[in-house]
């Protein structure tokens, strides 16, 4: 008899624990529903707690290099002196240094200066007997044009020459009536050819003429005239403008004294159009 009250005794406990867990489980629910915002400021306070990790920051430097031809021309500043920008290739700049004193209409070419931008680099070159027009300098050979005038006419040499302007040769002259039609050396960095157009007046007759440099040679691709008593032929008009791009030499015709056209010569075809 005893036995049968003891074990409805733990049956009795079982139940109350099941019903206090239950209860306890309910109410938990009912206060989830009743307060939703709770879960998101718990998971909010876990998400402050945890550490924020930061992007990782690549260092920079910002790199300038001074341009120093100033530096290296400033020795003439005070003298009677013009300085020309002549040409750019690659990281080398090239320049004259005129003496605008002794001779008031051509000026005298004191020096030419090579410049390297990146290493920073200066030479120079003395020629100082006349004045360079153009030229081009290839490895350790210089091309280019002096010019005198006598009785207002131009005279024009075209000569190749170590940089020293020792050794030198005329690989050819003529004559002009103005400066603006001096002649033009023309570099196609493409192929590494050199190229030169000139005009030559000879009485009456102006000659342009379009070659290829070989050395000391000179192969003649094009050539045409025009009279000026006559009025009649083909002329280049302001040697300034004639360029050369990819493989083909442009410049302005005169034909006639009445027509005018933009024409370019491929000088791979020997072509113009």
């Amino acid at each position: 008899m005893k036995k049968n009250v003891s074990i409805k005794k733990k049956v009795l406990i079982v139940i109350l624990i099941i019903i206090l867990v239950g209860g306890i489980v309910i109410k938990s629910n009912l206060n989830h529903k009743n307060n939703p915002k709770q879960e998101n400021v718990l998971l909010k306070e876990e998400k402050e707690n945890k550490p924020i990790i930061k992007p990782v920051e690549k260092p920079y430097s910002l790199q300038t290099k001074t341009f120093n031809l100033n530096h290296h021309l400033k020795k003439y500043k005070n003298e009677a002196i013009s300085i020309d920008i002549d040409y750019i290739d690659n990281n080398l700049v090239y320049g004259s240094i005129l003496n605008t004193k002794d001779d008031s209409i051509l000026f005298t070419t004191l020096y030419l200066f090579q410049y390297n931008i990146k290493t920073d680099e200066y030479k120079e070159f003395k020629y100082n007997k006349g004045r360079i027009f153009d030229y081009y300098i290839i490895e350790n050979n210089i091309y280019y044009i002096s010019e005198k005038i006598e009785n207002d006419i131009y005279h024009w040499q075209l000569i190749k020459s170590d940089l020293s302007f020792e050794t030198h040769q005329q690989l050819d002259s003529g004559t002009i009536k103005n400066d603006m039609n001096s002649p033009r050396i023309l570099y196609d960095n493409k192929d590494n050819e050199l190229y030169i157009v000139t005009i030559k007046n000879e009485e009456n007759s102006q000659f342009s003429n379009f070659y290829k440099v070989k050395n000391e040679r000179l192969e003649l691709l094009e050539t045409f005239k025009e009279n000026h008593d006559t009025k009649k032929g083909q002329f280049i008009d302001n040697m300034l403008y004639v360029t050369l791009h990819n493989e083909k030499i442009y410049y302005i015709k005169i034909e006639n004294y009445e027509r005018n056209e933009i024409m370019k010569y491929n000088v791979k075809k020997k072509i113009k159009r």
